[in-house]
């Protein structure tokens, strides 16, 4: 039998050093593997800004995570864009809609009992649309922010929608709510080819021939509603006729 050589054995201090620097790679691997998971989740709490047309939202295609998943939904955009009807899709059927006359009055019982009501605290899905001038009514904007925390916390689904006027009310309730349960959807107007299928659409709707569509492209500014007006006078005219 031969003898192993005293130089193939590897000396303590070799040894220690060589399972100091394993548990060194692997506390490496370790740190590396949490910073991906920290930047991950930073991430998903920045991808929470989704744009697209109301068009998008309206139909049976999924939506995101985020509009689904999200406590609180903010939705921009500029008028006629669809946002009111999206914020229906969003909440449910069984959302309760409060407007700016309505929640100029839900604030007005809130100052006088020292507390929300129920109603608009507690319903499972609340929709808050076109609150305006909230710069100008800090005690307001703080009562409003208090309710959306409120509804957070206890997991319940607000969405608020930007009012006719972008005055910058509803970036004063977002701050309220952290990124983590909030989403922010901004709704643009289609380009040409989503506007003519539009147009083609409300054409059937109506029993108009579908090339009578691209007459609306013409519009300026163009909007749902504008384009809609026009075919209905088109109806009209054919009425008259």
């Amino acid at each position: 039998m031969t003898k192993r050589s005293a130089s193939s054995k590897p000396a303590a201090g070799q040894s220690r050093r060589g399972g100091a620097r394993g548990e060194a790679t692997a506390g490496s691997r370790r740190a590396n593997k949490a910073r991906h998971r920290r930047r991950r989740k930073r991430r998903a709490v920045q991808s929470a800004l989704i744009t697209g047309t109301s068009g998008e939202y309206l139909g049976k295609r999924p939506l995101p995570r985020a509009l689904r998943q999200r406590e609180l939904v903010v939705i921009c955009g500029p008028r006629y864009v669809g946002k009111t009807s999206v914020a229906r899709i969003l909440a449910g059927e069984r959302a309760r809609r409060v407007d700016d006359h309505g929640l100029h009055q839900a604030i007005i019982w809130r100052v006088r009992q020292q507390q929300w009501s129920k109603a608009l605290r507690d319903v499972s899905a609340l929709i808050i649309d076109g609150p305006v001038f909230l710069g100008r009514r800090p005690g307001a904007a703080a009562m409003l922010a208090d309710l959306l925390r409120q509804r957070v916390e206890a997991g319940l689904r607000t969405v608020l929608v930007e009012g006719p006027v972008a005055d910058g009310s509803v970036e004063i309730l977002m701050d309220a709510v952290p990124p983590e349960h909030r989403a922010t959807l901004t709704l643009r107007f289609p380009i040409e080819g989503g506007r003519l299928r539009y147009a083609q659409r409300v054409c059937e709707e109506l029993g108009l021939d579908r090339s009578l569509a691209r007459g609306t492209l013409a519009l300026d500014p163009w909007c749902y509603t504008a384009a809609r007006q026009a075919l209905e006078a088109l109806v009209q005219a054919r009425e008259r006729d």
